[in-house]
């Protein structure tokens, strides 16, 4: 095998493994985001119809105070974690771009010739890697929140039972 051959080989897969790790970083970054948007799903779900418990409790003259002021709680809590959770996944498209725009500038310098210093498409990876740690972070909020939420569902039952 002539020697050019071999160079050529090497720098096809150095072109290749260029591209694999925001490659990778995308597929990772994809597959939470899929995971939060069906929670953010079900937040949403979960706010419409404590909206409209409120609204029917709201509108009732035989209403349970405490259940009506529970209900409230809830919403506000929710309301938290669906901001978290919106946040997370922002953050993970954001994410995603970085990387796909890393992708780009490697593809660029390694095919086309184009002498682009390596350091760009290192920062935008890092850019992107800084994003998922944010959009994580935020994710653990939700986490934290979620607690909350239960702990005033199950004080909510409780009163209820106390009321009959």
């Amino acid at each position: 095998m002539p020697v050019e051959n071999i160079r050529d080989v090497a720098q096809v897969a150095q072109a290749i493994n260029g591209v694999l790790a925001p490659a990778i970083m995308i597929s990772a970054s994809a597959l939470i985001i899929l995971a939060l948007q069906a929670k953010y799903s079900q937040l949403i779900d979960r706010l419409r119809g404590l909206n409209e418990e409120r609204r029917r409790l709201r509108d009732s003259e035989t209403r349970s105070e405490q259940r009506f002021a529970n209900v409230i709680a809830q919403i506000e809590a929710i309301l938290l974690r669906a901001r978290f959770v919106r946040n997370s996944i922002m953050s993970l498209y954001l994410a995603i771009t970085l990387f796909v725009l890393s992708s780009i500038v490697i593809g660029i310098r390694l095919t086309l010739g184009i002498k682009i210093p390596i350091s760009p498409s290192l920062i935008i990876f890092m850019i992107g890697m800084v994003a998922v740690f944010i959009g994580v972070l935020y994710a653990l909020r939700d986490i934290g929140s979620a607690y909350k939420v239960a702990r005033l569902e199950i004080r909510g039952v409780k009163e209820l039972k106390k009321e009959n």
